[in-house]
């Protein structure tokens, strides 16, 4: 007995089960070496931060997989308020000292006073 792989829209309503998810504000793009949490691809060029508003987690797929969404009417129409930034670094575990590469870079003469 063998079981056939889902298909892509199959990987969607499974990742959209039991969720009601809004959209983060922007979004990321070229994140390093990183994953679309809804069909798993490792290539997404632009990441869409959604957050399940259930259980206050953070997911973030590609652009394709939120159009599908989207399609789907599975994202609420209101926007989460919070930084698309800071959830994906607390929601991938990327270290703070890492920068994403689209970040601007501090200058020496631009750091902080602490």
């Amino acid at each position: 007995m063998t079981s056939e792989p889902m298909t892509y829209e199959e990987r969607l309503w499974v990742f959209a089960q039991g969720k009601r998810l809004r959209r983060f504000r922007g979004m990321l793009r070229y994140p390093r070496s990183t994953y679309c949490d809804a069909c798993g691809s490792t290539q997404p060029s632009h990441l869409y931060g959604l957050r399940d508003m259930e259980n206050a987690k953070d997911y973030f797929v590609g652009s394709n997989c939120m159009a599908r969404l989207s399609l789907m009417l599975v994202v609420e129409r209101p926007f989460v308020r919070a930084d698309i930034i800071s959830a994906y670094v607390m929601a991938r575990g990327v270290p703070e000292k890492l920068r994403l590469p689209h970040q601007a870079q501090l200058g020496e003469g631009e750091q902080s006073a602490s």
